[in-house]
């Protein structure tokens, strides 16, 4: 559309204004994703690249399109960075203001009515590259795209993502430096995440998916441009249909960018070589440099491709040695100007050298000796999300390749260089077949037989630049990961452009090897039959590891092995933390776990044996395992190894959580159970087992948690210890007939984590103001007493507004707050019955929490009834003995009662930091004398004597707490 259509400005400012439209469009969020997709990933770079004529930039409408979506992604990353840097919030308004301005300024000249000529000199694709083109374009968006949003997010790498783009959103000056990873896959998703105004999966995915089509379909602009159209189409198509790119394809990280990035890098660099206009080559030269310095920002690893990089720079011999010292000036700061806006902060931030460590020390291992990791890559990553025949197919066009030259060198007669092809075939053939062969110690020195090729690559080989420049790229990435590196992971999908090239021209030399001698169309169909039956052969094993949801294959691994067709050698899932699953169907249903506590279904505590950020994600805040848990979720699949280094516990078997819960869930996904929920009661009430479907809960799920709840946890701080003292208040309180009501939706997930009573919820369908708090409670006086929860931080003026609202009802309300969250505490009647007093802030040493307090007003004659509720906010490192005293109008004490909490059944060192503590004294007051007495309460260390300070309402001289309710001893000595 903007690729030098007659009238550009015209065109330019109708799709900037459909755009923006579409991202404001509040009831069809694919048509936002479209208007997402278009403004963040498409629309910067192509309207940049439109300022060059075709004259100056003589490429094809192809690849002026990836090209210029490549330069959208540096572009609209490198704003959203800009962002980042501003105080405050960052909004839908502002990305979408940035991203127009840039489309804007890029296009400034067409906007002024500069004109080019128009695609005279564009260059001219064959015919054959559309049918080819849209092969690919079939296959890549099928398997990237067919059920991309089915799977929950990854607790390994993309809740780390999406969590860290919720933290700049609010306006975190800290998050993304904390990070040891790079900005883009953040800035990337935070995009989509405002684009969504929410965690939808699909669109947070989409960005990164878009991003390795176009990937795929710049390496076969590559191999067209280095090996002919045929031979590109192949390794684009090997490329697109390969297991271990596609599985990071389909997930929020920033592999796919990379991976643009670095093939988009190599591609400027060779057409610059090949290109004999200065200027061009100049505008090349700087396009390779920007998307090399922006691989380098996605990840470290983007750095791998510099030796590639520097042979093409260095092979031409077109430009004069001035020239060639200005461009490779212009290349350096063009990188160092991409890379900067991060790693600068982040330098002074002091990260730098906690992400070095990290690099250092987890994944290259260093001073730790050279490793193998070949085998491991190919006969377990590759045959797991790969089906054997592609596995083949690859290895052996490989050898073929290398055999072949290897048999041009040995013509040739250069023996040092055929025998550094001779080392490289056997360090292959060795770290697959004997990976041990050449260990020792530590130390596996099958490296140094790959280092000849790699010096003969970089200064001396009778091969063609394309050949040498793939070898290169290809050997270059086997070293890093297969010997320098101690955990390349997932990483190796570094190495699969170069490998799909290899392979596909020695593919495409054996085809071209059998039209010899037939007739053209006969070598035509015949090799499109060809393409056709491995397309379907390779895909057919990617479709079941990766599209088909029912069985989820790679969770169900081996259980469902395809033997007939898709034969493994494996018994099980490779090793590694989380990353077998990359990518495949998963969907376990933590979000109907979710909804049902924000919709006040599952009230109280759960413990989860696994990892804690999946549930701390979904549940919309941290949480807290304990031995007293209301509930016990546990997987369906005990079969299933859930690899993670931070599970709080280690995995109880289901027979043993089943002595002590009863089974009364199921979260069912297309009516398989998923994760099992088993309640564990104080008495023996075992009720009927519920199933909980994902697809009716998961749409709850999305509709609740919004990005703008998600903002406002962070603001109000919400963690596993908001409102636990306001629920356990309600929970020892509450009485049949009472009720609970909310002034925000969005404060039930976090308090049905706390509470596990029984009282009805009244949820409204939007934040309450106090006016509006009041109309309901008029009309809802008859429901007898209502516990309120509040929120706010303190010193707001929402918070003096809830303030003011309770102190213009003086009678019916008692208010106090419990950090961020208050309790209103509200009685229409006098009728309602006697509840206990709420005290505000009241502290005695560090952290423990007088709540409120009751007294037994019925009491006859001789006692009375004083009920404590405590808190404490950490552990209590000692004992402590509680004092009650009841004072008389001369301050003195005229009675008394001291002891441990619960009579000694409750000491303070045994105190949890989620619970509140009840608490019951009994006080003799029988022969006390008529009048008006006050009650003191405090805490003392029984071996020392000595009493804890106090602070907050009620604090008294003497280190104690004045109780504000009087205490009248009448004549009948009742207390009134």
């Amino acid at each position: 559309m903007l690729l030098h259509l007659r009238r550009p400005p015209v065109w330019l400012t109708s799709t900037l204004l459909a755009t923006n439209l579409l991202l404001f469009v509040p009831e069809n969020p694919e048509l936002r994703y479209v208007g997402g997709l278009a403004l963040f990933c498409i629309l910067p770079g192509l309207s940049l690249i439109n300022l060059f004529p075709p004259e100056a930039l003589p490429t094809t409408i192809l690849e002026r399109l990836f090209l210029g979506i490549a330069t959208s992604f540096v572009l609209s990353n490198l704003a959203v960075l800009s962002l980042n840097y501003l105080p405050g919030r960052i909004t839908l308004m502002q990305l979408a203001m940035a991203l127009d301005l840039l489309v804007l300024l890029s296009a400034v000249p067409l906007l002024l009515g500069r004109r080019t000529r128009q695609g005279e000199v564009l260059r001219k694709s064959p015919g054959e590259a559309w049918v080819h083109v849209v092969v690919l374009v079939i296959v890549l968006f099928f398997f990237r795209f067919a059920g991309l949003g089915y799977s929950q997010f990854g607790r390994a790498d993309e809740i780390p993502v999406v969590s860290t783009a919720t933290q700049l959103i609010s306006g975190s000056d800290t998050a993304l430096l904390s990070r040891i990873k790079n900005p883009v896959e953040v800035t990337t998703a935070l995009a989509f995440i405002l684009f969504d105004n929410g965690f939808e999966e699909f669109a947070i995915r989409l960005p990164f998916a878009f991003a390795s089509v176009a990937a795929v379909m710049m390496l076969y602009l590559l191999g067209r441009e280095m090996f002919g159209e045929r031979a590109g189409f192949v390794a684009g198509l090997l490329l697109a249909l390969e297991g271990l790119f596609l599985a990071v394809s389909r997930l929020a990280q920033y592999q796919g960018i990379v991976m643009l990035m670095s093939i988009s890098a190599v591609y400027c660099f060779w057409r610059a070589r090949s290109d004999s206009s200065r200027q061009s080559r100049t505008l090349f030269i700087a396009f390779g440099s920007v998307t090399f310095g922006f691989a380098c920002l996605t990840h470290y690893e983007g750095i791998t491709t510099a030796p590639l990089l520097g042979l093409l720079f260095f092979s031409s011999r077109q430009q004069p040695l001035k020239e060639k010292m200005a461009l490779g000036l212009l290349c350096a700061a063009l990188v160092v100007a991409i890379a900067a806006p991060f790693y600068v902060p982040l330098a002074f931030s002091g990260q730098l050298g906690r992400a070095w460590s990290y690099l250092a020390d987890k994944r290259l291992g260093l001073g730790e000796g050279l490793y193998n990791n070949v085998s491991t890559f190919v006969l377990q990553e590759m045959l797991f999300r790969d089906s054997v025949y592609y596995v083949i197919v690859m290895l052996l066009a490989t050898g073929a390749s290398a055999m072949a030259a290897l048999r041009r060198h040995f013509v040739g007669r250069d023996g040092l260089v055929s025998a550094a092809w001779v080392a490289f075939i056997t360090a292959l053939a060795v770290s697959i077949i004997y990976p041990e062969l050449l260990q020792v110690g530590s130390v596996n020195l099958t490296l140094v037989l790959c280092l000849p090729l790699l010096f003969s690559l970089l200064f001396r080989s009778s091969l063609s630049l394309a050949l040498r420049a793939t070898w290169l790229w290809f050997v270059t990435l086997l070293i890093v990961y297969g010997y320098l590196a101690a955990q390349p992971g997932t990483h190796w999908y570094r190495l699969m452009p170069a490998w799909a090239l290899i392979s596909g021209v020695a593919l495409e030399t054996v085809i071209q090897g059998t039209r010899r001698g037939s007739h053209p169309w006969i070598t035509y169909g015949l090799s499109w039959a060809a393409c056709l039956f491995l397309t379907v052969l390779f895909g057919g094993y990617l479709f079941i590891f990766f599209i088909r949801q029912v069985p989820e294959y790679a969770l169900t691994f081996p259980q469902h092995k395809n033997e007939l067709v898709y034969w493994t050698p494996q018994t099980e899932p490779p090793p590694g933390f989380e990353a077998p699953y990359f990518g495949a169907p998963r969907q376990n249903g933590w979000e109907v776990v979710a909804a049902l506590y924000r919709t006040g279904t599952l009230r109280g505590h759960l413990r989860y044996f696994g990892g804690r950020d999946t549930l701390e994600w979904y549940l919309g805040h941290q949480w807290d395992w304990d031995d007293g848990s209301r509930y016990v979720l546990h997987s369906a699949y005990p079969e299933l190894s859930y690899q993670t280094h931070n599970a709080p516990v280690d995995e109880l078997p289901k027979e043993a959580i089943e002595e002590e819960c009863d089974l009364t869930g199921r979260v069912t996904v297309r009516g398989k159970p998923k994760i099992l929920i088993y309640e564990c009661p104080e008495g023996p009430t075992p009720r009927a087992i519920e199933d909980y479907a994902y697809e009716y809960y998961e749409p709850v799920y999305d509709r609740l948690a919004s990005l703008d709840e998600r903002l406002k946890y962070r603001a109000l701080r919400v963690d596993s210890k908001t409102c636990y003292e306001a629920a356990g208040l309600i929970h020892l309180l509450g009485k049949p007939g009472e009720s609970i009501v909310f002034t925000d939706p969005d404060q039930i997930g976090p308090f049905s984590y706390h509470y596990s009573g029984t009282l009805p919820y009244h949820i409204p369908a939007k934040a309450l103001s106090p006016g509006e708090l009041d109309a309901w409670l008029t009309r809802g006086s008859d429901k007898g007493t209502v516990y309120v929860l509040l929120w706010a931080l303190a010193d707001t003026l929402e918070r003096r507004s809830w303030d003011d609202w309770a102190a213009q009802h003086p009678t019916e309300v008692q208010l106090s707050w419990y950090g961020n969250c208050g309790l209103a505490l509200y009685t229409a009647s006098a009728d309602d019955g006697d509840h206990p007093t709420l005290l505000q802030g009241t502290r005695l040493g560090d952290s423990i929490h007088l709540l409120a307090y009751g007294l037994d007003k019925s009491s006859d004659g001789g006692t009375l009834t004083l009920t404590l509720y405590w808190s404490t906010a950490t552990q209590i490192p000692n004992n402590y003995t509680v004092f009650t005293h009841i004072v008389n109008g001369e301050g003195r004490i005229v009675a008394q009662k001291d002891s441990q909490p619960g009579g000694g059944t409750l000491p303070t060192r045994e105190w949890r930091t989620d619970k509140v503590i009840r608490d019951e004294y009994e006080i003799v007051i029988g022969e006390l004398p008529a009048g008006r007495h006050r009650i003191e309460v405090g805490m003392y260390d029984h071996q020392t004597g000595e009493r804890l300070v106090v602070e907050g309402e009620g604090a008294g001289s003497q280190r104690q707490i004045r109780l504000p309710t009087p205490l009248e001893i009448g004549v009948s000595q009742r207390v009134t």
